[in-house]
């Protein structure tokens, strides 16, 4: 069954380091496409709320083969490297929050 890694970003960039931050993030991004069974990784950033209740800044969609996949990806050494790119690179240009959530895909045609 497809599963799908997400990575929400509550809060805001440092200010006047929107574009870096952004520029970094892709960066380890796309490193975690190259991982093993990694069908897609994906940067979004919302460009419509319903609400202004949400403080979503960019999600991170990562799709994988299945649940099982998430799990070996996230034990390789190269998911360690992208994380500590992530904290050193990253994480210092962002004010808030990023939390992760996984979830198992049921397709409907």
């Amino acid at each position: 069954m497809p599963a799908t890694r997400y990575a929400y970003f509550l809060g805001r960039p440092i200010e006047g380091k929107s574009e870096q931050f952004l520029h970094e993030l892709g960066e380890v991004v796309a490193g975690f496409s190259g991982l093993p069974g990694v069908v897609s990784a994906q940067l979004e950033r919302p460009y419509y709320f319903e609400t202004d209740d949400l403080d979503i800044y960019a999600t991170v969609r990562i799709s994988f083969e299945s649940s099982e996949a998430i799990d070996a990806a996230l034990a390789t050494t190269r998911r360690q490297e992208l994380r500590a790119q992530f904290a050193e690179r990253v994480k210092p240009l962002f004010n808030g929050v990023v939390t992760h959530i996984n979830y198992e895909s049921t397709e409907f045609k």
